[in-house]
């Protein structure tokens, strides 16, 4: 499956078969303030892949715009928060998922993965960062 443009894969040794049998997704959400390709959320992210795990990474709009044009802008609101992630989980398939992330994108998403038979929602209180 190709990924949207929006979603950045990292997977146990890309390209190979390990890497299509990975026993699980992490659709995984940054936090308020923390981008997907933050160095935290590189190391987490790389460091699951080490371990077997497929993790796609994403950004909310209110991020995506900050990207494009380097304001700062409040997290969306909650119905636009809920609708990307609605459209990760179609774009990654239910079966084997498992979705979560920073504290601000962590209540949000346990609606949908309730709802749309994700396999499990994890997510990281706030706090210090490693």
């Amino acid at each position: 499956m190709t990924p949207p443009p929006d979603l950045l894969l990292d997977e146990p040794a890309p390209g190979s078969a390990e890497a299509s049998r990975a026993p699980l997704t992490l659709a995984l959400a940054h936090g308020a303030g923390v981008p997907m390709d933050s160095a935290f959320m590189a190391a987490f992210a790389e460091g699951l892949a080490a371990e077997g795990l497929r993790v796609a990474r994403f950004e909310f709009p209110y991020m995506a715009a900050r990207r494009r044009d380097g304001r700062k802008r409040p997290p969306d609101r909650e119905p636009v928060l809920l609708e990307s992630w609605r459209r990760v989980i179609a774009a990654l398939g239910p079966e084997h998922l498992a979705i979560g992330g920073s504290f601000a994108s962590a209540t949000p998403s346990t609606r949908p993965a309730s709802r749309t038979g994700c396999a499990r929602r994890i997510w990281r209180r706030s706090g210090p960062r490693p």
